[in-house]
């Protein structure tokens, strides 16, 4: 048996090198297949409710990260600065406009939802 080199092939692209854009493409496949995968129960289930089309948008949007809050603004230099107007405590991420900001929490308890 003949001693060669090993030589490291990449499959994302046709000249068999590495790219930063084929590796950033790939991840961006490989998340998608496992977010289709992983969640698609979950919109099944989001459509097949008996609620009106605004809501399930809203829901689809909220799960996506989709919503215009501060952060996603900022991230888009539409906004100057993505600290929640609500408390001054944190940045406005979707997380924290739905479970982390005090204002939030405060109407979640009223409504009973502690």
């Amino acid at each position: 048996m003949d001693q060669q080199e090993d030589h490291i092939i990449w499959c994302g692209e046709p000249t068999g090198e590495y790219t930063v854009r084929s590796g950033h493409k790939l991840l961006l496949q490989e998340g998608q297949t496992q977010t289709q995968s992983n969640y698609s129960h979950f919109y099944k289930r989001l459509w097949s409710l008996d609620l009106p089309p605004k809501i399930k948008i809203t829901n689809w949007r909220i799960f996506h990260n989709l919503l215009p809050t501060f952060c996603n603004l900022h991230y888009r230099r539409l906004m100057g600065s993505a600290m929640c107007r609500r408390c001054h405590n944190g940045l406005e991420s979707r997380k924290h406009v739905f479970t982390e900001c005090p204002v939030t929490k405060e109407i979640w308890d009223k409504l009973g939802f502690n």
